[in-house]
């Protein structure tokens, strides 16, 4: 990152951050149901500029940690939540090499195992 631009981008990002016990957000000022916003989309594409920008920042783990908590069950409240979140950490895994293990998965489909 070293166009002038994105380096006070970043400031600005890391200067917003919410650093709280469950890790670190970003909160929206006003809530617009038409444009879906919510803290989770905003940490989310938050977490995804951070990790394409500057992965190696400090916060990240806590922006994910907090991403994680920010779902109730196993699930965001939201399509876009789930959409932003998925893409970020799908993002932060591929840069962290996460995606390079072995793990077992399963996929339920209303209610179904696939």
């Amino acid at each position: 990152a070293g166009d002038a631009r994105l380096k006070t981008l970043l400031s600005d990002l890391n200067n917003a951050a919410i650093v709280s016990a469950t890790g670190v957000h970003w909160e929206e000022a006003a809530r617009d149901s038409w444009a879906f916003s919510s803290d989770t989309c905003s940490s989310a594409i938050a977490l995804q500029a951070l990790v394409r920008l500057d992965p190696q920042n400090q916060i990240i783990p806590n922006v994910v940690r907090w991403l994680m908590v920010a779902r109730r069950g196993d699930i965001w409240l939201t399509t876009q939540e789930s959409v932003w979140g998925l893409l970020a950490l799908t993002d932060w895994m591929t840069t962290t090499g996460e995606l390079n293990g072995a793990y077992d998965y399963a996929v339920w489909l209303n209610g179904n195992e696939r």
